[in-house]
């Protein structure tokens, strides 16, 4: 008997996040704010009106009524008004005006608000924080979703209210927040992504797009005894210790890799390639040479199948590989 896991849900338990705070933020004219802690995992969900997000890669990101944006570790963004500004950065040292209704004003305060957001921060209390951000996205943008904007609205009023088991229930309505953001981009029309394979390609924080594993290895090969070169019997086995080194770099791109359907519509997958390297560890000969893809396939209907992971893989000197499945445990 086996049960289906959830690594989604358990990515996010194991992160255990904690409610550093939440506001209600109004913005008029010209505002920026930027992003001064990368400590702290950023959401927010426009209310009405719209405004931007300015990335230093330059992709900057148009946000309107209903969407949601989530960034668990992402560096250099701010939050910016529709109109471009000098006006100075707000930060965590620079904060905008609080006013007495207790809701925070970006831009000039005589002006009436043009944009309503929903703004908080969360820490992660894990001690494997660093590892386990690598396997989720820098950015995550979920267009009109109305039970994101529910979700942190929930986590702003229990975080301003001082009622019993407090701590716990900001605890499990941000474990459904961030499941919910997290899972939307699984759902049809979101960007391709490699999901939790992104934790094998990419370095944090840096998230350069390749990533080498290396190792020590052992392994038994029942060969062949050409001429009772190695004894008398026609077959003997040979151990070797070995230096191991695998290379994931991620190719899932803007666009994803397409993968065309007759029955099915088409489909884009997350993916990172990877080679693999074996070399004897006494003289350092090659033993082994393998290189393939790693895939995210997002759930199908015809066959009707879950969230997958695929493995396609070539050894040049032997055979070819074509896994596909999904994690589960068993007793």
């Amino acid at each position: 008997m086996s049960d289906s896991i959830d690594p989604l849900a358990e990515v996010v338990t194991l992160l255990q996040p904690a409610a550093r705070y939440t506001k209600y933020v109004q913005g008029a004219g010209g505002w920026r704010v930027r992003r001064s802690r990368s400590d702290l995992a950023f959401y927010c969900t426009v209310i009405e009106g719209s405004c931007r997000i300015l990335r230093d890669d330059g992709k900057d990101i148009v946000l309107e009524a209903g969407d949601f944006v989530l960034a668990p570790a992402l560096e250099g963004f701010t939050l910016s008004s529709m109109q471009d500004s000098d006006t100075a950065l707000l930060d965590e040292d620079n904060p905008p005006p609080r006013l007495p209704d207790g809701r925070y004003h970006l831009g000039p305060l005589e002006r009436a608000p043009e944009v309503q957001l929903v703004v908080g921060h969360c820490v992660f209390d894990s001690p494997d924080t660093p590892l386990l951000l690598s396997l989720l996205p820098d950015l995550v943008v979920v267009r009109a979703h109305a039970r994101l904007s529910t979700l942190a609205q929930l986590v702003g009023e229990e975080f301003r209210a001082a009622r019993p088991a407090r701590e716990m229930v900001l605890a499990r309505l941000l474990e459904v927040l961030l499941i919910e953001a997290l899972r939307s981009t699984t759902e049809a029309g979101a960007a391709p992504t490699p999901g939790l394979l992104r934790g094998l390609a990419g370095t944090y924080p840096a998230h350069n797009p390749q990533r080498k594993w290396k190792g020590s290895g052992f392994n038994m090969i029942w060969r062949p005894n050409f001429a009772n070169a190695s004894g008398s019997q026609p077959h003997f086995l040979q151990l070797n210790m070995t230096n191991e080194e695998l290379s994931f770099t991620e190719i899932s791109g803007s666009t994803g890799i397409a993968n065309r359907g007759l029955l099915q519509e088409d489909i884009f997958l997350g993916g990172a390639t990877y080679l693999q390297t074996i070399a004897d560890s006494f003289d350092n000969t090659d033993q082994h040479f393998e290189v393939g893809v790693f895939n995210r396939v997002p759930p199908t209907t015809d066959p009707a199948e879950p969230e997958t992971v695929t493995r396609l893989g070539t050894i040049p000197h032997g055979t070819t590989i074509n896994l596909q499945g999904t994690a589960f445990v068993t007793d």
